[in-house]
């Protein structure tokens, strides 16, 4: 049977930050963050089962207030800048001052479909000085980096000071998972039919199914035959599966490569 279990393992290594200084500080001047640079402790090269898929590059600069902010960058596998997402002192966290870059980690276990990073940040706000997490989602399959800001707001915030905390946290949110929407398969249907994932919509069905993985609604995208679909009425064929979180609803399947169960980002749902 097919199962979403057997997945990547996402580790990660020391990097050197020195060929990415003068790029990093160019990147960040859009964000109005100026005298940017690296942090080359906090910053890591990403390998998923040996793969190279990038390098997670932690860093700090200042905005025109002169106030620290911190932020996050990431280079793809040929050593491009592709993303920098400012956080502490920045958008969200704008009100908040960025003291120190305390750690960086892997959250997910290695049955997860994607990979959850984290950074832990020491945060001066005007009434304490709290520990926050900014929590990030890897693509393995594209090497994309993004923002998770609902997980972010979900287990962030909850002050933990070490990453072996903030793991748990998530393992406890992980097992603890809501239940499937009610209008999963419908959301499935929509996100399958807008990107033109199926050759003919009127032959396909869409069957919600119980092994799913924790905190994850499994939907399969099944061949449908008889009437004016073409084929055996007798036989159905699993097209791809689509996963959808149950909690931020996000989406992601293995529709380029169902045999193997190599997965992907889909868009957010209309």
């Amino acid at each position: 049977m097919f199962s979403i279990t057997a997945k990547a393992t996402t580790s990660l290594s020391a990097l050197n930050t020195k060929p990415y200084e003068k790029t990093i500080y160019e990147e960040a001047l859009k964000y109005a963050i100026n005298s940017a640079e690296p942090l080359d402790k906090q910053s890591f090269t990403v390998t998923v089962d040996g793969k190279k898929l990038g390098d997670l590059i932690t860093g700090q600069g200042f905005s025109e207030k002169d106030t620290n902010i911190c932020f996050v960058s990431w280079a793809s596998a040929d050593g491009r800048i592709t993303t920098l997402i400012p956080t502490i002192g920045k958008d969200n966290w704008e009100a908040e001052v960025c003291n120190r870059t305390m750690a960086v980690g892997v959250l997910s276990g290695d049955n997860e479909p994607v990979s959850k990073l984290a950074v832990i940040y020491d945060v001066q706000t005007p009434n304490a000085n709290p520990f926050e997490s900014i929590i990030f989602t890897l693509d393995t399959e594209k090497g994309v980096l993004s923002l998770d800001l609902a997980l972010t707001e979900e287990i962030g915030t909850q002050g933990s000071r070490t990453l072996g905390s903030l793991k748990s946290a998530y393992q406890k949110r992980q097992q603890t998972a809501p239940a499937a929407p009610a209008n999963v398969v419908h959301q499935v249907q929509r996100i399958t039919e807008k990107e033109k994932l199926v050759t003919d919509p009127a032959c396909v069905e869409y069957l919600q199914m119980k092994d799913g993985e924790p905190g994850l609604t499994r939907v399969d995208v099944m061949e449908k035959h008889g009437g004016k679909c073409p084929g055996d009425i007798q036989i159905r064929h699993r097209l791809f599966s689509v996963y959808v979180d149950n909690k931020t609803h996000q989406m992601l399947s293995d529709k380029d490569d169902p045999e193997e169960g190599t997965f992907s980002l889909l868009p957010d749902a209309p």
